[in-house]
């Protein structure tokens, strides 16, 4: 099941709570440390609001997502890069974790730098030419698995630009540091002590699962696609302006849906055909939307040619 946040309905400069992320997403999260996180339109990347977090130098403050521990993690954070708000001293802004100890993460340093560390702290990107990201709106996808050894797990990290929805830069490794312990926690926010940060998120989303899958991000409605061979994502959020949303299956082999945030829901693809759903929306006005998840494609072993020898032909 995904972890899913989209940061919409909190009031503007309001607190960000258990009780207003479980409003917003399949999941409530309680935000960690000293400092602040609230609801601010001017952070916004998709829908009304995003959310800013702050922390003074020598405090953390951190919004946790966890999810039932599996070999991987998967993972997509919107995210506004400003120059007027650089941390005072480098900072972990995204964080995986396992049980007890980070297993992947994204810095952002006092001269605007994005970098990729994995579980031992060892830097395995600075992104962009080791220079600052221009200032504008991004998102951070990526996969982190979970090794035998030390020295054997997998990071994948990919930077978007939300303008054009064109990758920026990214990595992939399969001999770093991701622990020996199956992954559970995705955190946003000031995760480190030292400096000052100011900092805006937007649409988060997690999902564990045994193998990772990849989220790219869209500028239409889905608004995001959860991608591989197994799920798909159908999200109503776009296609019709509502204060609540129902789903109900019309066709194909029965699939109860799984929430995956304010009028989105993530539905296992089936070997056996087509499933459809009807999505309906309520609040100045009712609407509904039609979604299909094809049917995975499977391909047929080649049938077997019995050949037999007629006087010395094989036929």
């Amino acid at each position: 099941m995904a972890r899913t946040n989209t940061f919409d309905t909190g009031s503007e400069g309001a607190a960000v709570t258990a009780t207003t992320t479980a409003n917003d997403g399949s999941a409530s999260a309680t935000p960690i440390g000293a400092g602040t996180m609230v609801y601010r339109g001017a952070s916004a990347v998709r829908g009304a609001k995003g959310v800013r977090a702050n922390a003074a130098d020598g405090a953390t403050f951190q919004l946790p997502f966890s999810e039932t521990a599996a070999a991987s993690m998967s993972f997509m954070v919107a995210f506004v890069v400003d120059s007027a708000n650089y941390p005072t001293a480098g900072q972990a802004i995204i964080r995986a974790r396992n049980s007890s100890a980070n297993t992947c993460k994204i810095t952002y340093s006092a001269t605007g730098v994005m970098a990729v560390q994995d579980g031992g702290s060892s830097v395995l990107k600075n992104f962009n030419g080791n220079t600052a990201l221009p200032n504008g709106k991004y998102w951070v996808c990526g996969q982190v698995t979970t090794g035998t050894t030390t020295t054997n797990g997998k990071i994948e990290v990919q930077v978007y630009r939300d303008s054009d929805l064109a990758l920026v830069d990214s990595v992939s490794r399969t001999d770093v540091n991701t622990g020996t312990t199956n992954q559970q926690t995705f955190q946003i926010g000031k995760t480190e002590s030292a400096g000052v940060a100011t900092l805006d998120f937007d649409e988060l989303y997690m999902r564990n699962a045994a193998t990772p899958v990849a989220y790219t991000p869209s500028a239409t409605p889905p608004t995001v696609i959860l991608t591989g061979a197994d799920y798909r994502v159908i999200d109503a959020t776009g296609s019709m302006a509502a204060t609540s949303y129902s789903i109900a299956q019309t066709n194909g082999t029965a699939f109860t849906p799984i929430p995956a945030g304010t009028g989105r829901w993530e539905v296992a693809r089936d070997t056996a055909g087509d499933r459809t759903y009807t999505v309906t929306g309520t609040g100045s006005g009712s609407s509904t939307a039609s979604y299909t998840v094809p049917q995975v494609q499977t391909v047929a072993a080649a049938p077997v040619q019995r050949l037999r020898r007629v006087n010395g032909t094989w036929q």
